[in-house]
């Protein structure tokens, strides 16, 4: 199925295990360019290996950061491009 997600910027929150995983290998399937989140960087880093393992060619980061905060909050929005 097309969504016309190609080339599109998403991020998935919570995204290092479960929903949030399965989120961000469905956005990558479709094309889309996804930013991963989750509070430990080694847990963004399991993510990011296995969706590049799943999706070959996967356009997909990662970063640590707690949303729960505003500190956290800044960070990421600072870290996402324009």
């Amino acid at each position: 199925m097309d969504y016309g997600l190609e080339g599109k910027r998403a991020l998935v929150t919570g995204s290092t295990a479960g929903i949030g995983l399965a989120a961000a290998r469905a956005l990558l399937a479709e094309g889309a360019l996804v930013t991963v989140n989750g509070r430990r960087m080694e847990r963004i880093e399991a993510a990011l290996e296995s969706l590049r393992r799943s999706v070959p060619g996967a356009a997909v980061d990662g970063f640590a950061a707690d949303l729960g905060t505003g500190a956290g909050c800044d960070s990421l929005l600072a870290y996402l491009p324009d």
